[in-house]
């Protein structure tokens, strides 16, 4: 999430919760086998295409502010206690 938000594409393994921080092909690549092959081929793949790399990087910083930033992070707290809040009152 932090290299997205600094514009870098994302390369890792698609484990465990990780398919969820980036948008496959969009925002980076995760590679389901994690070889260090398969690794290897995504990340030249950035590394060749400056245009992709630099595409996919804008778009990777917008997603992770959008999704993980502050803002978020402070509305879905918010309602997090508004909900607990209504709990509450029905007691």
């Amino acid at each position: 999430i932090e290299a997205q938000g600094a514009g870098l594409p994302v390369v890792c393994t698609a484990v465990g919760g990780m398919p969820e921080t980036y948008v496959e092909g969009k925002t980076g690549f995760g590679i389901p086998s994690a070889t260090p092959e398969d690794l290897a081929q995504a990340v030249l793949r950035l590394v060749r295409d400056s245009k992709t790399r630099s595409s996919i990087g804008k778009k990777a910083r917008h997603f992770a502010r959008k999704e993980f930033g502050i803002e978020r992070m402070l509305k879905r707290t918010l309602e997090v206690y508004q909900g607990a809040e209504s709990i509450f009152d029905r007691n």
